[in-house]
């Protein structure tokens, strides 16, 4: 059965089954996902980055699977809106300075190793696999503790307990 694609336009041969079924409308594979991709962005609109202004394309699950109902181009613009009016974990110039000088001096001080209690990660000397956890409020080197990442995050989350004095209870 000859048969005219409905993307390109052009004819081809289709055997009567197909046609039967419901298929039988493109000629080629690339025809049908050129056309399949032409429907899916029609389900979509154009929004705008909030950072840079960008209009950017999103489809209709991604906007009701936002929370914020913000939107960003990519990571680097999300990166600095969150960081433009938050001064708590604005990480930038001084302060990045700071906390970088201060890992450095509790890696000279214990070395490349997890300060939990029978943590045995090796970390092969890899000073980004560091965490530094913070448990007061200064930011002086007594009252921080070097953690691996899981670590780090249990503590965060409150399942590591370390008391004033620096004794970590799990």
């Amino acid at each position: 059965m000859i048969n005219k694609c409905l993307e390109c336009k052009s004819e081809f041969y289709c055997k009567p089954a197909e046609v039967k079924r419901g298929g039988g409308k493109y000629c080629s594979l690339s025809c049908s996902a050129t056309a399949g991709n032409r429907v899916r962005k029609e389900k979509g609109i154009y929004v705008y980055c909030e950072t840079c202004g960008k209009r950017i394309y999103r489809i209709k699950s991604q906007i009701e699977r936002s929370k914020t109902k913000k939107f960003y181009c990519d990571r680097g613009c999300k990166r600095n809106s969150e960081y433009k009016g938050n001064k708590k974990t604005k990480r930038l110039g001084f302060h990045r300075k700071a906390h970088l000088k201060q890992k450095e001096t509790l890696l000279k001080e214990y070395g490349v190793v997890c300060q939990f209690p029978g943590c045995d990660l090796e970390l092969y000397d890899d000073r980004e696999l560091i965490d530094m956890h913070h448990f007061g409020d200064s930011l002086d080197h007594s009252k921080t503790k070097l953690l691996c990442t899981y670590h780090h995050r249990l503590a965060d989350k409150g399942y590591i307990k370390i008391d004033d004095f620096g004794k970590i209870t799990p």
